[in-house]
């Protein structure tokens, strides 16, 4: 979180963070298409997110 996961939610669109930086690149967009089907629209996404709970 010291790059992007402090940042206010009031100066960005939002921030999905991935702190497995082994983790398959299949597995990663899994989990991405998860969350889109999750948060249908940005005004229902919280404004940040941890990706590696979702794979």
């Amino acid at each position: 979180m010291k790059d992007f996961g402090t940042l206010p939610s009031g100066t960005h669109a939002g921030i999905v963070l991935l702190y497995d930086d082994t983790m398959p690149a299949y597995r990663v967009a899994s989990a991405l298409i998860q969350m889109v089907d999750t948060y249908p629209s940005q005004d229902e996404f919280t404004g940040r997110e941890e990706l590696d709970a979702w794979a």
